[in-house]
């Protein structure tokens, strides 16, 4: 599909390029923010209003992220302008940020929790993970290959009637 230029438009101080596309449709691209499509410009223009006020507001809320090895804690501080994802500071100091389109089970991301919630947590996940082994280790040597058990029973099957 081919993009036509169709000016520029400038929300907060930043500049965005806008083309129009074969379809009529809008699209605004400017460094460090993702692309932005509307079916008309005012929609278009609306909707870069919105994301440069998402960039340039900032937040905190305390939460804790699941993992295998019990929970991390962190704070969402706002949302990524070139990604659309949550931005996060870690307690340890680092920065992340989740995918825009990150959907987490339900459990992956938890409210703020106490010292004790939290140390709770980390003891039902080792719980967890100490059960899924003694469960390997039970069924291990009961463990078959289903398929190959049932076609091997066939053959053997087949092989005794024909003898017949």
């Amino acid at each position: 599909m081919a993009y036509y230029p169709a000016g520029q438009h400038t929300v907060g101080g930043i500049k965005f390029e806008v083309y129009v596309d074969d379809r009529g449709w809008f699209r605004a691209d400017a460094e460090g923010f993702t692309e932005t499509h509307a079916e008309t410009r005012q929609k278009l223009e609306a909707n870069l209003k919105v994301k440069v006020s998402q960039a340039k507001v900032r937040v905190e809320i305390p939460f804790v992220k699941m993992t295998n090895m019990g929970g991390v804690r962190g704070k969402a501080t706002g949302i990524d302008a070139r990604t659309g994802g949550v931005t996060i500071k870690w307690d340890d100091g680092s920065k992340g940020t989740t995918s825009k389109f990150e959907r987490a089970m339900p459990g992956t991301y938890l409210g703020d929790l106490s010292d004790g919630d939290l140390a709770e947590l980390r003891r039902l996940i080792r719980a967890r993970d100490q059960a899924a082994a003694d469960l390997r280790e039970f069924a291990a040597p009961y463990s078959i290959d289903l398929p190959d058990t049932v076609r091997k029973a066939v053959d053997e099957a087949r092989a005794a009637k024909e003898a017949k």
